[in-house]
C-alpha cells in the first residue's frame, strides 16, 4: 500500500503539470469507484480549475475553484498517472481527467478497488477529513502530539502509529523503520513510553519519511510515481522485508512477527529493540527488566 512518501512523491509530480489548469472534461468516472452519482460527478468536474494540490497523510486533495475538493486515496493498488490521451486505456482505469490545452490526461487505475475518489465541498470536507477523522500529518509530527496519543493507551506503540486518526500517513513499512531507528519494541504499550522515547520516536518518524521521499518512496510490488518511475527506498530498508537477514547494527537476524498488531507483519530486531515488554510476556508478574 502506498504510504506518505509514495503519495508525496506522486503529488510533487502532479503539481507542475496540473495546478492552474482547467479540467476540459472528465472523460470517464467509474460508478464502481465514485462515491456519488457518476454522471453528476462528471458534470461537476468539467470546466473546473485546479487551484492547488495538497496532501495529508495518504490522501491527495486537488483543490478546485468553487470550494470543492477532489479527494483521492490510492488504497493498496491505486495509481495516478499522467498518460498521453491516445495511449491504450488499461483495465481497471476508473477516472480520466482531460485538461485544456494538454496532450496528456490524468488517469486513476486501481485493480483491487480499495482506493477512494470523492468530491467534497467545504462543509463535507471538514466532516470527512477534520481532526476527529484524520490526524496531523506525520511529516511534521511533534513530540507533544505523539505524547498525547500514547499517554493513556495500552495499545502497542505500532498500532498507535498505524491509526490514521492519531497520525496521518504512516503504514506498515515506515512504522517498522521508525521504531527500529528509535530502538523501541513495536509491541510496547504506548503509555509505557518515556518522554525521551517519545521525543526520539517523533524525530525518527520525520527523518525516515523525509529520506524515503528523497528516494521516491518504496517500490515493494507495483508502486510507481505519476510518470511511471519506481522508488528506490526499499534498497535502504533496515528491517522491513528483511526477515532472516542480519541486522545492520548488531548482525542478529531480523524477525517477522504477525502477533504484535492484529496479524499485520512486523519486522524488528530482538537485540536492538529490546525492552521490558519483550522480556516480560507475563503482564501479571509485576517484574520489570531494565531496557537495553
Amino acid at each position: 500500500m502506498p504510504e506518505l512518501p509514495e503519495v508525496e512523491t506522486v503529488v510533487r509530480g502532479l503539481r507542475p503539470l496540473f495546478v492552474g489548469q482547467t479540467i476540459a472534461r472528465c472523460a470517464h468516472a467509474s460508478p464502481l469507484m465514485i462515491d456519488a452519482d457518476s454522471r453528476n460527478f462528471v458534470k461537476q468536474l468539467s470546466g473546473r480549475k485546479c487551484l492547488r494540490i495538497d496532501r495529508q497523510g495518504k490522501w491527495i486533495f486537488c483543490r478546485l475553484d468553487g470550494d470543492d475538493t477532489l479527494a483521492i486515496h490510492l488504497g493498496m493498488t491505486g495509481r495516478l498517472s499522467v498518460e498521453p490521451f491516445d495511449r491504450e486505456i488499461l483495465p481497471h482505469t476508473h477516472l480520466r481527467l482531460c485538461f485544456t490545452g494538454e496532450k496528456n490526461e490524468l488517469r486513476f487505475r486501481d485493480p483491487r478497488r480499495f482506493g477512494e475518489i470523492l468530491l467534497v465541498n467545504g462543509e463535507s470536507f471538514e466532516e470527512r477529513f477534520g481532526p476527529n477523522r484524520l490526524g496531523p500529518d506525520a511529516l511534521s509530527i511533534k513530540a507533544s502530539h505523539l505524547s498525547a496519543c500514547m499517554e493513556s493507551t495500552t495499545r502497542a506503540v505500532k498500532a498507535v502509529l498505524l491509526d490514521q486518526r492519531s497520525l496521518a500517513g504512516v503504514g506498515n513499512i515506515y512504522a517498522d523503520e521508525a521504531l527500529y531507528e528509535a530502538r523501541i519494541h513495536p509491541g510496547q504499550p504506548g503509555r509505557e513510553l518515556t518522554k525521551d522515547e517519545i521525543q526520539r520516536l517523533a524525530t525518527t518518524v520525520r527523518a525516515v519519511l523525509k529520506r524515503a521521499i528523497q528516494s521516491g518512496g518504496s517500490t515493494i510490488r507495483d508502486y510507481v510515481d505519476a510518470s511511471g518511475e519506481p522508488g528506490s527506498f526499499q534498497n535502504k530498508h533496515r528491517v522491513y522485508g528483511r526477515e532472516g537477514k542480519p541486522c545492520k547494527r548488531c548482525r542478529s537476524p531480523i524477525e517477522l512477527d504477525r502477533s504484535i498488531v492484529s496479524g499485520r507483519s512486523t519486522h524488528w530486531c530482538r537485540v536492538c529493540q529490546m525492552n521490558s515488554y519483550q522480556e516480560t510476556s507475563d503482564s501479571h508478574s509485576g517484574s520489570r527488566v531494565t531496557k537495553a
